[in-house]
């Protein structure tokens, strides 16, 4: 990295220390430890009267593809078609992974699961193909599942997804 003379550059990961530095004016090797590809890393410069400057930079692995999460909608058209997950209602996601890695993601396959006793999943796979690099896919109603009648108002669900 490239930083001005006397700046200090700080490395961070979930909030820990990896890597620290000063610039020089020329580019800066900064030595830090293995990463997981998708946290993200927050790089901050300082100097005394300038501005901070603090940017989050994805981890992503030196080669292959690496699938994660992008985005989700939720379709419910026989329900009350208003595109939240409501109680006594029949549902479908639409899901959108990326591909933030260097090459072309093949065969791409997401499951989806979850533990909670007010949805029952009813279709937990859905088959991507290939993920370019640097790319998004979405498929249209990936996954179904049934909302019970008796979930509480607001009652959040979490998901796992894993994408092989």
């Amino acid at each position: 990295m490239n930083a001005d003379d006397g700046a200090l550059i700080g490395l961070t990961v979930n909030g820990e220390i990896i890597g620290v530095g000063e610039g020089t004016g020329y580019p800066v090797s900064i030595t830090i430890p293995p990463q997981v590809p998708g946290d993200e890393m927050i790089v901050t410069i300082t100097k005394q009267n300038y501005y901070r400057y603090s940017e989050s930079v994805e981890i992503i692995p030196p080669t292959g593809g690496y699938v994660i999460f992008d985005a989700y909608t939720i379709n419910d058209p026989t329900g009350n078609n208003n595109g939240l997950a409501d109680y006594n209602e029949t549902m479908s996601l639409d899901m959108t992974l990326e591909n933030v890695g260097l090459n072309d993601a093949t065969g791409v396959v997401a499951t989806i699961s979850e533990t909670d006793s007010y949805v029952t999943i009813t279709d937990d796979t859905q088959s991507y193909g290939t993920i370019l690099s640097e790319s998004t896919s979405t498929q249209n109603n990936a996954f179904s599942m049934n909302i019970t009648d008796d979930v509480p108002d607001q009652h959040i669900v979490n998901f796992d997804l894993e994408v092989t």
